[in-house]
């Protein structure tokens, strides 16, 4: 519609259509925490929210605009919607940093190939299936990439058929050159946060992303397959009850608290 304060322009509104959408889609969000929170506990949904929304405010990003037609209580969003702001801004600053370093935007679904390409080459068609996409669709992306001067193609030694994308110098020194981009901005995080908080919500995320593999690939995860190693480890030898890193729970065993420090600092 036409701009009141310049007549020369114009103004993007949404539509009645556009406001039910929102409005909608809104609905579909506090639907995604609910179940969310189901899949991952309510501590670790609590924490991931409570974090997330403080980090949303620290960075100083703004409530949506069109938020305005799905009022919530205190302004609390869904997590996705905290989550989507902070990924963008992050990624807006990384983006910035590897430019000054001499580094191209890039998209972030070239990501999705260059982490997963090992030194000596990784097949296009594994790339496709670990990225739960098409060869046609990785090809496209893995084109854009050595245009770039990231990667390039070689000959499978194991199948003539085939290629293998393999890093160029120029792409290890943009691997490397992120690293330390991601580096300053988690230091960012850490300060904004304060220590504490950064470490829950480091863990938080750690523990999010273990759920999300074990649903992804029907395997424990790994707290799970720690509780069953010491199970077994008991099971065998019994006296291993009175280990100090181990700790009496209703008839069961879990890990005492200088054990799961132990962990962090192995971890993280």
């Amino acid at each position: 519609m036409a701009d009141p304060s310049d007549k020369r322009s114009k103004k993007l509104v949404l539509t009645d259509s556009g406001i039910a959408l929102i409005k909608q889609a809104a609905g579909f969000m506090v639907e995604v925490d609910e179940t969310l929170a189901g899949e991952v506990g309510t501590d670790l949904f609590a924490d991931l929210h409570r974090l997330s929304r403080r980090l949303f405010h620290c960075l100083n990003l703004k409530y949506p605009d069109a938020g305005q037609y799905t009022p919530h209580r205190n302004r609390r969003l869904p997590l996705i919607v905290y989550a989507t702001s902070i990924s963008n801004a992050l990624d807006f600053q990384l983006k910035q940093i590897n430019s000054d370093k001499g580094h191209p935007p890039l998209k972030r679904s070239y990501w999705h190939i260059l982490e997963k390409i090992a030194r000596k080459g990784t097949r296009i068609n594994d790339l496709a299936a670990m990225n739960g996409i098409s060869k046609q669709a990785i090809s496209q992306l893995a084109a854009e990439i050595e245009k770039a001067g990231y990667i390039e193609r070689m000959d499978d030694p194991a199948d003539r058929r085939s290629k293998q994308l393999v890093p160029t110098a120029g792409g290890m020194r943009l691997i490397g050159h992120t690293l330390d981009s991601t580096r300053r901005i988690e230091a960012q995080v850490e300060q904004l946060l304060g220590q504490e908080d950064f470490n829950t919500l480091k863990q938080s995320l750690w523990q999010y992303l273990q759920l999300a593999e074990y649903r992804h690939n029907e395997q424990p995860p790994l707290e799970a397959q720690i509780h069953k190693a010491i199970a077994d480890v008991i099971g065998q030898y019994p006296a291993n009850y009175q280990h100090p890193w181990l700790v009496q729970d209703h008839g069961g065993v879990r890990l005492s608290n200088a054990a799961l420090a132990a962990l962090q600092n192995q971890l993280f």
